[in-house]
């Protein structure tokens, strides 16, 4: 059995971040304009799940996460620090900073 390319459309950081801007509602954007960086990063369990599902950041094929998985199947755990996963391509790091960015884009306008 051949392997064929992936038809799947990977977004970058940019990309989703507008996005996800642009599918805010006027009550969530005037929220999010009162609140911290700090609660941001809040909704990492909420916001930052349906990022990483929404975006395929668990997908090995994603630009955004692959080094991650190549890592991890590497045996590399150079980002590996006392049993956490400090990686700047782990699903969960990317989905931090995308709402970071987002964070910043509402305070920007």
């Amino acid at each position: 059995m051949s392997s064929q390319p992936s038809t799947k459309k990977f977004l970058t950081v940019t990309q989703i971040v507008n996005q996800e801007f642009n599918r805010l509602t006027d009550e969530e954007l005037a929220h999010l304009e009162t609140i911290s960086l700090e609660d941001m990063l809040g909704f990492h369990h909420t916001a930052g799940m349906g990022i990483r599902n929404e975006y395929h950041l668990w997908d090995k094929e994603n630009p955004l996460t692959a080094q991650w998985f190549a890592d991890n199947e590497a045996g590399q755990n150079k980002y590996l620090k006392d049993g956490v996963d400090y990686s700047p391509f782990h699903p969960d790091a990317v989905s931090n900073d995308i709402l970071k960015y987002l964070w910043v884009k509402v305070h920007e306008q």
